[in-house]
C-alpha cells in the first residue's frame, strides 16, 4: 500500500506540474516495488521518468 500511495501522490504532483516535490515520492515508489517485483513497477518508472525529464 505504501508504494501505490507513493505513486498515486507522484502522479497528483505532477499532473499539477511540481515534479520537484513528486520527485522523491515516485523515488520511493520504484524502490518498493523493485523490492517486491511488482507488476506496477512499470507504471512508477513512467512517473519517475516524467518527474527526471
Amino acid at each position: 500500500m505504501i508504494a501505490g500511495n507513493c505513486w498515486y501522490l507522484a502522479k497528483a504532483l505532477v499532473r499539477q506540474d511540481k515534479t520537484a516535490e513528486a520527485l522523491p515520492h515516485a523515488r520511493r515508489a520504484v524502490e518498493i516495488f523493485t523490492h517486491l517485483g511488482s507488476p506496477d513497477l512499470a507504471k512508477a518508472q513512467t512517473i519517475l521518468a516524467e518527474c527526471e525529464g
